[in-house]
């Protein structure tokens, strides 16, 4: 709490503090001891009597960075670190810099289920209607379950799309749909959503001429014009 002056001779207003800061680690004396810089005020009631409810952050030198970034939605999104190969975190609706959860439109975290282990995000690629979500083991999908409305805690559904894992090569999206390369470099993937299943299939386009991939692939690239 506190009273801050609205001007140096006029009147002021009186502030309540969040329920949270956050600081940034620059020395550890012990398991219980720590020096820390403050990047945001750590409220009144914490420092005068201290609090054991604290985490560290999803991303750091020690935890590992995101493997891969996109925007969908109105969300800012990442997934995967070395500590969390298959979790995703999506911002605030509209607010890019915004990851504390709470409401419907705020952040979201969800640890991506299923077959292949830990198998690891390799990036994210959005379409027409869903996220798609790449990891050596396979590929997800996530989109909001109601028309017109931006994914969000309530409406969000997430599923595996294919079975067959990814390359880190980040995909392309020709006509809003992806088409990425498999994680043995030797076939190209488009996945398509397909109405009368209401599902995404996978559509192996290197099938028919057996040559292509022979001597793997690397990257993937889209040209628009002249051809």
């Amino acid at each position: 709490h506190g009273r801050e002056l609205s001007a140096a001779d006029g009147g002021g207003w009186t502030y309540r503090s969040t329920d949270s800061g956050r600081v940034r680690s620059t020395a550890v004396a012990s398991g219980t001891s720590a020096t820390a810089e403050v990047l945001d005020r750590i409220p009144s009631e914490l420092t005068a009597a201290g609090t054991p409810l604290w985490r560290e952050g999803a991303f750091s030198a020690k935890h590992g960075y995101p493997a891969a970034v996109t925007f969908f939605d109105e969300r800012l999104w990442f997934g995967g670190t070395r500590a969390d190969p298959r979790a995703v975190w999506a911002s605030t609706l509209g607010a890019y810099e915004d990851f504390a959860a709470g409401e419907v439109d705020q952040a979201i975290s969800y640890t991506l289920a299923g077959g292949n282990g830990r198998a690891r995000i390799v990036w994210m690629q959005p379409s027409q209607r869903e996220l798609y979500v790449g990891t050596r083991g396979g590929v997800h999908t996530g989109r909001s379950t109601v028309t017109q409305e931006a994914i969000s805690t309530e409406n969000a559904t997430i599923s595996g799309a294919a079975g067959d894992g990814q390359h880190d090569a980040q995909p392309i999206a020709v006509d809003g749909r992806p088409i990425a390369l498999s994680r043995d470099r030797r076939r190209v993937f488009e996945f398509r959503y397909v109405i009368e299943r209401d599902a995404v299939e996978p559509l192996e386009l290197s099938l028919p001429p057996e040559h292509l991939g022979a001597d793997r692939f690397e990257r993937i690239a889209w040209q628009t014009s002249p051809l």
